[in-house]
């Protein structure tokens, strides 16, 4: 957890985030700091983040988690709103969703063919230093609760002012999702510029990027973020994602087991 909380801390031109749930209230806000740091200097320059569509728990428990995951994604979209709006001196409604997409971008795979493509992986990169490889989702369960292995890497080997491995596989990965043969690898050497071709081939239905859906059909017990109950919010809290650094009492996660029951019917 603490390599990846100084990583966040550390970068400065892109994070790309490919992971289950991206759900981790920490980093989640450690994102949002570092995108709308006061000091343009030290912000962070860009975040891509790629979740699958579907997810693969129990039902329930995939619309909460679902939910959270909404609301991270909002969350961050209202900071970097509020942000715009002050240094153009323009009201918030007024920011162009499109300059906020272009700092942050949440996305699904999924195959042009429209079969889902279940994304399992948990995986960073951060300014092509520096990626790790890993077990543990962007979750309090994964960080904190379940027994995880992770491989943070770099390299000796420092080519334009980064690290080769890092960069190479970035650019593989990213021309993957582009489907982008060799002899165009090439317009991924800029991470930033990188990072935009993959925004704009969401709207290409012959690539597997598509948008995150903020109302998702697809996940059975589903619901508005205005119907987030107190049953929700105790399946979230002790079932679904649990934080390993507290002692929670058996009569609560009782309590969650039977929300959870409420809520199946």
């Amino acid at each position: 957890m603490a390599a990846y909380q100084q990583a966040l801390i550390n970068a400065r031109e892109y994070v790309y985030l490919e992971d289950q749930y991206f759900v981790h209230p920490d980093f989640v806000d450690l994102l949002k700091n570092r995108l709308t740091d006061p000091d343009p200097k030290e912000r962070l320059r860009r975040l891509f983040v790629v979740i699958p569509h579907i997810l693969a728990d129990q039902p329930v428990v995939d619309a909460v988690y679902h939910h959270v995951r909404r609301q991270s994604m909002l969350e961050i979209q209202q900071a970097l709103r509020n942000m715009i709006a002050t240094e153009e001196n323009i009201p918030p409604g007024d920011v162009p969703q499109e300059k906020i997409d272009k700092i942050f971008t949440i996305a699904h795979l999924q195959d042009p063919s429209g079969t889902q493509i279940y994304l399992h992986a948990k995986h960073m990169i951060v300014d092509d230093v520096w990626m790790i490889i890993s077990s543990s989702n962007f979750s309090r369960r994964g960080m904190t609760y379940e027994t995880e292995i992770a491989a943070a890497i770099t390299d000796a080997e420092v080519e334009d002012g980064v690290r080769k491995s890092v960069r190479d596989h970035r650019i593989r990965l990213w021309a993957e999702h582009l489907r982008l043969d060799r002899s165009h690898w090439h317009r991924l050497l800029d991470p930033l510029a990188g990072a935009e071709l993959l925004r704009q081939s969401i709207e290409n239905p012959n690539l597997p990027l598509i948008p995150f859906e903020v109302d998702n059909d697809d996940i059975e017990f589903s619901y508005p973020a205005g119907n987030h109950t107190p049953n929700h919010e105790l399946v979230y809290e002790l079932l679904a994602d649990p934080d390993g650094r507290l002692n929670h009492d058996p009569e609560d996660v009782d309590a969650a087991k039977a929300a959870l029951a409420l809520l199946m019917g």
